[in-house]
Parts: C-alpha cells; sequence; structure tokens
C-alpha cells in the first residue's frame, strides 16, 4: 500500500508540473496548422499537415522519410517539442538537425524535462544530474536547443541575455567519433588503403573494362572515389549534380584537361546560404568520371542516381567490402583522408579548407592523433616502432633471378627515379609501356608487381629511398606535403613489406 501511495505521490507530482508547463505557453503564439520547412536535399518546400494535432511528426532527411510517433508521452510534453521544432524550422535549421531534436526530445524523461523548465541557475544546478545518466552529444544538444527556444520566448525567466550563459554553462558531453580518432579506430588500415588504391589503379588504366561497365558500377566507384580521395559525407555526395562536375581543357586525349568537381559545404547552422568545396579529380583516376560524363551529357538533375544519403553510404560501403573484404563506413574514409593530410604537415586552415570546416577548433583532435615529429621523419624512412606492423601487401607471385631473366624487355622494371638508376628488383605482368604510373616507385605495392627473390636488392632499393626522402625531408624543412615526397613514404613502406614478407618466408 505505502508504494501505491508512492507512486501515486509521484504521478501527481509530474502531472502538477506539467499543468504549470501548460500555463507558461498560455501566452505563446498558436502553433501553426500546417508546418512548412526547406527540403535542402530535394530543394523543395515540404508540409507537415495538421501539425497543431498530429501525433506523428514525418521529416525529410536527405531523402529519407523519417518519421516520430508522440503516442505515450504527455500531452503538454508533446506540446512543448512541438513549439521547438517550430522554431526551429522557423530560424532555418536543417530538417536532418531538427529530426535528431525530435527524437532526443521524444525519448527524454518527464524528471528531467520539467527539471529544465525552471530558471537558468536552478537550470545549471540540475544539468550535472542528467549529465551523469546520459553521455549522448546529440542528446544534450537537443537539450540546449529548448533551452534556447526558451530564452527566445521569455519562458521561466529565461531571456536573450541568458544565451552565452547557456553556452558557457552548461557542458556537453565529447563526441564518441572522435574519441575513435584520438585512439586510431576510426583510420583505414595501411594494408585496406593499398587495396582501394589498387582498384582506382586498375580501373582506371582499363580503358575498355571503364567503356563496357554498366553506369551503376561506375557511380559506385565514382562515390567511393569521393569518400576516399577528398573525404566527402554521403550527404555530399548524393546531393552532387550535374552541373557540378566539369570537364575543363581539350578532351581529345585526356591529357590536356582535368575534371573539377564542386560539394556543397555539409552541416551548414542554416540552409540560407550554400557554400560549396571545389575540388580536382586526381588525373590518373579521372577516366571513371570522363565515362561517366560522356553518359550523361545529355540528362539534368543529380549526378549520381542515388536519391538518399543514406543510399550513397550504402553504396560505398557495400563496394568496399567488395575490394576488401570489409564493409567500411564512409565516416572512416572522411577520418582518413583528415589524417593523411595532417601527417603530410597541412596546417590547421589548410584542414578545415579541405574538411569544410567552419571552425579551426573542429580539426584539432587530427594533430593530437597524429605521431610527434620525430616519429613522422621514422614514419617517412620506415623505421618507425608504430608504424613497423605491417600486412601482407598487394603484389603478383615472387620470382627468381633466373625468371626475370627471361621475361620479355618490356616487363623487367627498369628507371631512374629521383636520380638513382634501378633494375632488376622484378617483372611487371603487364610490361611497363602499358602502365601511366613511375616505373619502380609505384611498382611497390602494385598488385602487378612480380617482386624477385633477393633480399639484398630490396634492402639497396630502401636505403637509396630512404636517403631521397631525408634530403626531401632536411630542404623542405619539415613541410613534408609534397606529392614526390608523399609518394616516397608509401613506397618506402611498400619496399619494407616485401623485405619483411621475404625474410619471413625464409628466402635468401
Amino acid at each position: 500500500m505505502a508504494m501505491i501511495n508512492n507512486n501515486s505521490s509521484i504521478i501527481q507530482t509530474i502531472n502538477s508540473g506539467w499543468s504549470l508547463v501548460r500555463d507558461a505557453f498560455s501566452e505563446l503564439p498558436m502553433l501553426p496548422s500546417a508546418l512548412y520547412y526547406w527540403d535542402d536535399f530535394d530543394e523543395s518546400r515540404r508540409k507537415i499537415d495538421d501539425f497543431k494535432n498530429t501525433t506523428e511528426i514525418q521529416i525529410i532527411v536527405n531523402g529519407t522519410k523519417r518519421t516520430t510517433s508522440l503516442i505515450g508521452i504527455n500531452e503538454a510534453h508533446a506540446f512543448v517539442i512541438k513549439h521547438v521544432i517550430w522554431h526551429s524550422f522557423s530560424q532555418g535549421h536543417r530538417p536532418a538537425t531538427v529530426d535528431k531534436k525530435l527524437y532526443h526530445l521524444k525519448n527524454a524523461s518527464e524528471d528531467e524535462m520539467l527539471g529544465l523548465m525552471t530558471d537558468p541557475h536552478s537550470c545549471k544546478k540540475f544539468w550535472p544530474v542528467i549529465l551523469s545518466r546520459n553521455n549522448f552529444p546529440h542528446y544534450f544538444s537537443a537539450l540546449k536547443s529548448m533551452l534556447s527556444f526558451f530564452c527566445a520566448q521569455y519562458l521561466f525567466d529565461w531571456s536573450p541575455e541568458y544565451l552565452d550563459f547557456l553556452g558557457t554553462e552548461f557542458p556537453v558531453p565529447s563526441n564518441q567519433a572522435y574519441e575513435s580518432v584520438a585512439s586510431g579506430d576510426a583510420f583505414l588500415e595501411q594494408e585496406i588503403e593499398k587495396l582501394i588504391i589498387n582498384f582506382f589503379d586498375e580501373l582506371s588504366v582499363s580503358f575498355g573494362k571503364v567503356t563496357s561497365s554498366e553506369t551503376c558500377y561506375l557511380e559506385d566507384s565514382a562515390m567511393l572515389m569521393c569518400a576516399y580521395q577528398f573525404g566527402m559525407r554521403p550527404i555530399q555526395i548524393a546531393s552532387l549534380k550535374i552541373e557540378d562536375v566539369k570537364l575543363w581543357g581539350d578532351d581529345s586525349d585526356g591529357s590536356d584537361s582535368s575534371i573539377h568537381v564542386r560539394f556543397a559545404m555539409a552541416k551548414q547552422r542554416s540552409s540560407d546560404k550554400i557554400l560549396y568545396l571545389p575540388r580536382k579529380i586526381k588525373a590518373e583516376w579521372s577516366v571513371v568520371w570522363r565515362e561517366l560524363i560522356r553518359r550523361k551529357s545529355n540528362s539534368n538533375g543529380r549526378f549520381f542516381s542515388v536519391t538518399s544519403s543514406q543510399e550513397a553510404g550504402s553504396a560505398i560501403s557495400r563496394l568496399a567490402k567488395e575490394i576488401t573484404g570489409e564493409a567500411i563506413a564512409a565516416g572512416v574514409f572522411r577520418h582518413s583522408a583528415a589524417q593523411r593530410l595532417v601527417d603530410g604537415g597541412a596546417s590547421s586552415e589548410e584542414l578545415a579548407a579541405f574538411m569544410g570546416h567552419s571552425s579551426l577548433q573542429t580539426g584539432l583532435i587530427y594533430y593530437r592523433a597524429s605521431p610527434a615529429q620525430a616519429e613522422l621523419v621514422n614514419k617517412a624512412l620506415g623505421i618507425s616502432a608504430v608504424y613497423k606492423k605491417i600486412q601482407h601487401i598487394a603484389h603478383a607471385k615472387f620470382i627468381s633471378k633466373e625468371d626475370l631473366a627471361t621475361l620479355k624487355g618490356e616487363q623487367q622494371i627498369g628507371g631512374i627515379p629521383h636520380g638513382i638508376p634501378i633494375a632488376g628488383i622484378g617483372g611487371c605482368t603487364t610490361g611497363q609501356p602499358a602502365c601511366p604510373y613511375n616505373p619502380v616507385t609505384a611498382c611497390y605495392g602494385c598488385s602487378r608487381f612480380m617482386p624477385v627473390v633477393d633480399i639484398e636488392m630490396h634492402k639497396k632499393v630502401l636505403q637509396d629511398f630512404r636517403e631521397v626522402a631525408r634530403f626531401f625531408f632536411d630542404e623542405s624543412k619539415a613541410e613534408s606535403s609534397s606529392p614526390a615526397y608523399l609518394q616516397l613514404k608509401r613506397t618506402i613502406t611498400s619496399v619494407e613489406a616485401i623485405i619483411d614478407e621475404l625474410e619471413g618466408r625464409g628466402h635468401e
């Protein structure tokens, strides 16, 4: 009986609290019968019918319909949520942002909602209680958006003058996604990255394969390229329009032209003004884009056939699994692209411009995740303990010196990279004349490369490349972001992997 009385008392207290909320909201404008908002993905005006009375709110987010039911929560709770949603859309907030607020406010406990419907200083005292129960950043962002609404409407002694107080005195838990960046778990493994690069290389040099491929396969490849090379989000990739892809110069043979793509900056605070991020497709990989441009020459609308950001993300992950055996989320490609830039010596301004960040503070986590300067030098020289763990890299079969001697001349690899004459390292299954890349430096890590079974030969190549890398690093005063320097780092790592594999096999 005591338990029943206690529960009854709690219910009475909650109902009394919601009654006070109704009184506080009674002087606000009535909810609209229909709520309109701008769908920035489809670039159209959307409508939520009977917004005032509906118990289900449907918002179209990046091409996907999301429905949230308000059945089962207190009517006053639903009333507050609708006012916050209305206010957010009136402020120009994007559907994805508003939908997150809707979800979290709907699932907020009644005691937490009511505990915040009081004056600013009482809210500040109650905030640590909520923090002790939950660690989801988006949940607290939704609660703060409700308090921001209170400021705008002068509710519960809040006012616009308290916005700075709200920003500084109400902390939000750190984003768990960035914790994975700090730990290094959010980045592509070296072996996986090489498989993806080899996929693009092989696809690009096989023009016949490109022209005979299904359009959907080429689109998936181009979307994966956007994620890997530029670190673009699925929403940015799915939103790409035909007019955003430009072919510049004489394209008679592809040698004097380039392809430029502009992506809309995602996660802007409002949808009033669209900012664009111009990017240039890697020349060696542009054949896929040229073929897509040719096929879409008489088309309008979007460049890719996907109808939502979710569909774009799934396509990227699906193709990545086909290439690597692992379904890799687009976010991993984005974090990896940022870390490559930072490891290459990019400034915080350069990183922000590349990632489309509106604040320099956002990218600082990548600098904290980057190794110390001395470690970067060791990584470039292939002697880092941190980067020493190298898995099997892509290459064809090992061959003996005798086998190498029997190969056709065009299949025997030789060159003078960075002024160093190198020959006898192995063979190529297709032949050097058919390869558009630099001999020797591009061979290590290539799936067509047939390394010779001669550890001393590869160790000599490693020593020569280390000396060149050291020279580059010293001359550039540690600004190690030039393409030649970055290629050397990749080559040195690949040579190390070949040596490790040969030693593991017991070859002399």
